[in-house]
């Protein structure tokens, strides 16, 4: 089962696969590195279960895009009650410190944007540059 069809049980969900992340992944073997898809996928969960949870929302958007020929870029977004970012709980809470972490191992970061009763916006970005993934590994 794949992690569309796990959420998509509690809210429909749009997924949007740009065509250079589409051509990186049809040539024999993906040239997103391991690590990185799969913290990508980990944050995608995190946020659609947070989505689920606690957003209220009727519709999330995931999509995936490359800019630069190697910075990926994610984001998983929602129609819900959004929340208040200056609110220290939030900036604190487990979800957002666990998609802080999978980003780190890779070398990436993440942001996100909400407002309340306007939804919210998480975007994770990765450089997945050969020499930007080794020093992220050694760090």
């Amino acid at each position: 089962m794949s992690l569309r069809d796990q959420f998509e049980r509690a809210i429909p969900i749009e997924v949007e696969i740009s065509e250079d992340v589409q051509g990186r992944e049809s040539t024999g073997g993906s040239t997103i590195p391991p690590k990185v898809r799969l913290a990508m996928y980990r944050v995608s969960e995190e946020a659609l279960g947070n989505i689920v949870k606690h957003s209220g929302a009727t519709g999330a958007n995931v999509s995936l895009w490359i800019e630069q020929e190697n910075i990926v870029f994610m984001s998983v977004e929602d129609n819900g009650q959004g929340f208040d970012m200056s609110d220290s709980t939030s900036k604190r809470s487990l979800g957002l410190m666990t998609i802080q972490d999978h980003m780190g191992v890779v070398g990436g970061e993440f942001s996100v944007e909400s407002t309340p009763s306007k939804g919210t916006i998480v975007t994770a970005y990765v450089d997945i540059s050969a020499d930007v993934l080794e020093s992220a590994s050694v760090s």
